[in-house]
């Protein structure tokens, strides 16, 4: 989804739905606002999507694609020692959430809802491919003490986002040398 200028309208309407879901709920957005506060045309909206239960998974899915732009390495970058890319990708990842806050209450909210279902929840962690790729080099390598993918996603996953709370939802406020040395917390955590 382009967060910048230029918009589709298919993007303008995700973007408006997922603004309101966040300040209002789901369930009292109706696709009637979503249109008058997007400027998109119901009809249009419906050409997009069949209803809001499928205008919801498709943010779901748009909101972790976007996330997995925002943490892709570089060609020099996926050349770093592994230590150094793991570092790197918490970062970047810390790092879009604080810039984006509204994707990472979306996803985080709903990853476990029943709005979500599990073949839209698998798609979405289709796009954590930059995790999934250090993580499973680090196994393969026996940096990782740890040998189960999904264990290891979900506790470097699980610290980095108790470091968003903090900053998104308690104002905790954090300089780039006390993120980074609770991110690489994370990694002395699995090794």
């Amino acid at each position: 989804m382009n967060i910048q200028s230029g918009i589709t309208k298919k993007d303008r309407t995700i973007i408006t739905a997922l603004n309101l879901f966040i300040s209002q709920g789901i369930q009292d957005t109706s696709m009637a606002q979503i249109s008058k506060t997007s400027g998109v045309a119901v009809g249009t909206i419906y050409n997009h999507f069949t209803s809001k239960d499928h205008l919801i998974e498709e943010m779901y899915v748009t909101l972790f694609e976007d996330f997995s732009k925002a943490i892709k390495l570089a060609v020099n970058e996926a050349l770093l020692p592994l230590k150094e890319r793991f570092i790197l990708v918490l970062q970047k990842s810390y790092d879009f959430y604080i810039e984006y806050p509204n994707h990472y209450h979306f996803t985080y909210a709903h990853y476990y809802s029943s709005y979500i279902s599990k073949v839209i929840k698998k798609k979405a962690e289709e796009y954590l491919i930059e995790y999934t790729k250090i993580i499973n080099e680090g196994i393969e390598k026996k940096i990782f003490k740890e040998k189960n993918v999904k264990i290891l996603l979900r506790w470097i996953y699980n610290n980095l986002i108790s470091l968003v709370q903090l900053v998104l939802c308690e104002g905790v406020k954090l300089s780039t040398t006390k993120r980074d040395s609770y991110l690489l917390n994370s990694w002395k955590g699995i090794t």
